[in-house]
């Protein structure tokens, strides 16, 4: 599942509209994205995390699209295990980069930092060195 709505006039420009937090199942992960950015949300139980597509083991940019199993994703890169309710890694010494959220009116916004993303000529590179 992925969304992302224009913010409306008057909106911090690096929130972004998922959608009403009745529509989200538990444990399923609904991709958000600003542009090039990304970011997912979870549900976990009663509350909501939200964190950046880009895996810290080694700056990749799809995090969520690995698996999922009980809480816990996949990269589908290196294979990194993450906790989706800490964000901390079970592979390594990292953690995903959490986004902020809030709720307005049972709407679900999430809030999507500006950062320069990598080209797919970097990426290139970067899978070229091994480091990636």
């Amino acid at each position: 599942q992925s969304r992302g709505h224009p913010v409306p006039q008057g909106v911090m420009q690096d929130w972004v509209e998922v959608g009403p937090v009745a529509d989200l199942v538990d444990m399923v992960p609904t991709r958000v994205t600003r542009g090039a950015l990304g970011g997912f949300v979870v549900l976990i139980g009663d509350s909501v995390r939200a964190y950046s597509e880009v895996c810290p083991h080694r700056e990749y940019g799809a995090v969520s699209q690995g698996t999922w199993n009980r809480g816990v994703l996949t990269c589908p890169l290196h294979f990194w295990r993450f906790d989706v309710a800490t964000g901390r890694s079970l592979s390594g010494d990292a953690t995903l980069e959490a986004l902020a959220t809030r709720i307005d009116n049972g709407v679900l916004w999430v809030q999507i930092p500006e950062r320069t993303p990598l080209t797919p000529a970097q990426i290139a590179r970067l899978h070229a060195k091994g480091q990636m």
